[in-house]
């Protein structure tokens, strides 16, 4: 995994061992911990349902934006990206 897409997966990683949801939560702090991998939780079936309800409430925040709307979104987290690779690099922590 490079570089930038861990430093994204462990901030949501523990931004969801607060969540309220105590399955959610309990998967990050596993995965956190190395007792399970980000595949794991994938094939988890008590991570199903809370899954397809995150997957079902992003689909329908996705329907709620115009495109011009979603493409400015877009371009905001390229850019946000962008500036975490020149950070990293300079600190000498990424490979972009």
């Amino acid at each position: 995994m490079d570089p930038i897409t861990a430093h994204a997966a462990r901030a949501t990683l523990e931004r969801l061992r607060t969540h309220r949801d105590p399955v959610l939560r309990d998967l990050a702090t596993a995965v956190l911990a190395g007792r399970l991998s980000l595949s794991d939780v994938t094939t988890n079936s008590s991570a199903m349902p809370v899954l397809q309800r995150a997957l079902d409430k992003y689909a329908d925040w996705r329907a709620s934006l115009s495109d011009e709307e979603y493409a400015s979104l877009v371009g905001e987290a390229q850019n946000k990206l962008a500036e975490l690779r020149r950070r990293l690099a300079a600190d000498g922590d990424g490979h972009a």
